[in-house]
């Protein structure tokens, strides 16, 4: 079982051992540790991230933004988080993330599991949280989620109907 909990359908948190929350309010880690937990266990460039998330600042204040915010993660997530002078990787079960969970479930035909998993837009309000090629990727990963909760509902209603289950066909539409 993973360390901590990356809560990213509806309010973005990280949760760990004892349902504490950790992180609160360092939107910018959150949305870094997102990103780079969805590409897990593949590194990601430091300039990819510098870029993604700070973007719009001259390239030494990028890099260091990222330090500063890096170094914030390394000291929450610790090992599983490894960080090196030109890549970043967080270990493959370090961080339970719920999108990917919902993903599974939806994979797996576990159709109600998956739409109790949703609680809102993945990283709701974190439009703004960097750059164009970040928005560009919100945008994607967004979209796919959103596909997958479709065919969910679609599976359970079809279902419902099947079983003329018109109260539980309601609820889902």
């Amino acid at each position: 079982m993973a360390a901590f909990q990356l809560i990213t359908l509806g309010r973005l948190r990280l949760v760990g051992a004892g349902d504490a929350e950790r992180l609160r309010g360092r939107r910018k880690e959150l949305v870094l540790l997102v990103f780079v937990a969805r590409r897990a266990p593949r590194d990601v460039s430091r300039e990819e991230l510098a870029a993604l998330l700070w973007g719009e600042r001259a390239d030494d204040r990028a890099r260091h933004s990222l330090r500063q915010t890096l170094l914030r993660l390394k000291q929450v997530i610790g090992p599983a988080l490894e960080v090196n002078a030109t890549h970043v990787r967080l270990a493959h079960d370090a961080v339970e993330i719920d999108a990917s969970s919902f993903e599974g479930d939806v994979s797996a035909g576990y159709y109600r599991a998956a739409i109790e998993r949703w609680d809102g837009e993945f990283l709701r309000d974190a439009d703004d949280a960097g750059g164009e090629g970040f928005g560009t990727w919100l945008d994607r990963e967004r979209e796919a989620l959103r596909r997958r909760l479709a065919f969910a509902l679609g599976k359970l209603l079809d279902d419902a109907e099947a079983r003329r289950s018109w109260d539980d066909a309601s609820r889902l539409a």
